[in-house]
């Protein structure tokens, strides 16, 4: 997100504006820690830190030869672009947001009615094409953008994966400085951009093969509420199939086509963000958490916690959903 100034707090005066490169580590706009720094020719990080109840605006423009990642680990977020209102969107936990809309104004916002943790990359045409090696033009979905189409518009929103989450996560708690938090956060970049280009390039070939209604989709918004609601004991795949009137094929793929996952994906993801809450709760103990969600074994339920979250559940409880070391 290329930030030219935060234009105005929620509640407060607009005309009281901080301009970018004037943005101090904690200022009155909520802002509790916000960073942005070129990690790498042509690559920029930005990280953002939000209190509850200190909800912030950003208006920007977006340059010709930026395009951008933006990943929301905790909060909501949305986008606003008055010139092409098809663009808005809300973003939630665990969001992916790429963009690519040159030349357009538009304005970043977090109401603030919960914390929020985000994480940007901005990165320069030049350098993804070097880091692409010329297969951008063997890929659709970014090969109109090298050549900077006049009025293209570009956006992709996903959902993290486990390993996304994690980078990010250890991004964010980077135990080290100098070189070695140099060499670290890089690494970490790099990773977050594979995985999140990969994922624009499966989502989009998924939609291409794949015709589907306004009535498929709410179907498979429709079994994921189903699995959610049975987490303890899932329905299988014939089962949720017939239960939404589709075949288990086409379920297969509709569902890796609207959340970017399979059924099994949204499943454990949900199950893990029951058992956070439950744990964040403090009124169960880890087993009886485990059991909740519909895991019968409690170490493998701690190992699916700790590769999901980067933290033991038991640690988390004990701490009440503190950040963690990456390493730990």
């Amino acid at each position: 997100m290329i930030m030219n100034h935060v234009s105005e707090q929620i509640g407060v005066d607009p005309q009281n504006t901080v301009p970018q490169q004037e943005m101090p580590d904690f200022h009155p706009f909520g802002l509790s820690n916000y960073t942005q720094e070129e990690i790498m020719p042509g690559v920029n990080l930005i990280t953002m830190e939000v209190n509850r109840g200190e909800g912030v605006q950003i208006d920007f423009t977006k340059p010709d030869d930026i395009f951008e990642f933006g990943f929301v680990l905790s909060g909501k977020a949305r986008t606003r672009t008055p010139e092409n209102p098809e663009s808005d969107s809300l973003i939630g936990p665990d969001s992916v947001v790429a963009h690519y809309m040159p030349n357009i104004q538009a304005s970043f916002e977090i109401e603030g009615k919960e914390a929020a943790t985000m994480l940007g990359i901005d990165i320069e045409l030049s350098m993804l094409k070097e880091l692409l090696k010329d297969n951008e033009y063997s890929l659709p979905e970014f090969r109109d953008i090298m050549t900077k189409d006049e009025g293209l518009i570009f956006k992709h929103q996903s959902r993290m994966c486990t390993l996304q989450r994690v980078a990010a996560q250890q991004i964010m708690s980077c135990p080290f400085t100098g070189p070695a938090r140099n060499l670290f956060v890089q690494s970490k970049v790099l990773e977050l951009l594979a995985y999140q280009l990969d994922a624009i390039t499966v989502t989009n070939k998924s939609r291409r093969t794949i015709a589907m209604t306004p009535e498929d989709v709410d179907r498979i918004h429709e079994a994921r509420e189903i699995l959610k609601q049975n987490m303890d004991s899932p329905p299988t795949l014939t089962d949720l199939a017939s239960m939404i009137g589709m075949n288990s094929n086409k379920l297969k793929k509709c569902f890796r086509a609207v959340f970017d996952q399979t059924a099994f994906g949204c499943l454990h993801e949900d199950r893990m963000r029951r058992a956070k809450a439950l744990l964040q709760e403090r009124n169960l103990n880890v087993s009886e958490v485990a059991w909740e969600i519909g895991y019968t074994n409690v170490g493998h339920f701690s190992v699916a916690f700790r590769n999901f979250f980067g933290v033991r559940p038991k640690d988390f409880r004990a701490d009440s959903g503190k950040r963690f070391h990456p390493c730990s």
